[in-house]
């Protein structure tokens, strides 16, 4: 009984992993963006963006929204370099200016600073829009795939409990 329990397991966990294919998105504001594939490593986006189109070629939703989030990152990641100087090049001016003994602030730093500002905000919501095409393209390349596989097994969790007089082990399949 305890063997046969063992190799039904082992069984189900194969099978789960086979029949998965979905992807794994990691995002975050001041992280690069990377994913997983088959529950190998996580790879980043930048880097591997053509691996990643590669994977969803059979979605062209998906590729739309791969295509959606290049173009915002890409644009977003220019703008959030200009809006840095433009904000630190006052700043710094002003800074530097002070430690010399006479602080002054020019007449175009405050020009500067609120170009600045606006392309720093245009930058955060470039970001935020480019993660949400990231996130969409995930779930419906997870759902595609999901419709085809033989167990549609969204979560495993498993568990070994031992106590003084007996040993547990649990399985929790979510479908």
């Amino acid at each position: 009984m305890k063997h046969s329990l063992v190799i039904a397991f082992v069984i189900l966990v194969s099978i789960s992993t086979v029949f998965s294919q979905n992807i794994d998105i990691r995002t975050g504001f001041f992280s690069v963006a990377s994913y997983s594939y088959q529950g190998s490593g996580y790879k980043s986006i930048e880097k591997n963006f053509d691996e990643l189109k590669e994977i969803m070629k059979l979605c062209p939703e998906c590729i739309a929204d791969l295509n959606s989030f290049d173009t915002k990152y890409s644009i977003g990641y220019v703008t959030g370099f200009i809006g840095g100087a433009a904000l630190g090049w006052p700043i710094g001016g002003y800074i530097g200016s002070s430690m010399a003994g006479r602080p002054t602030w020019e007449g175009y730093y405050t020009p500067m600073i609120l170009g600045g500002g606006i392309l720093f905000i245009v930058t955060v919501i470039l970001e935020v829009t480019a993660h949400s095409d990231l996130e969409h393209a995930e779930e419906l390349f997870n759902s595609m795939s999901d419709q085809g596989s033989f167990l549609n097994i969204k979560k495993l969790n498993y568990g070994l409990s031992i106590s003084n007089d007996m040993i547990g082990f649990g399985i929790v399949y979510r479908f």
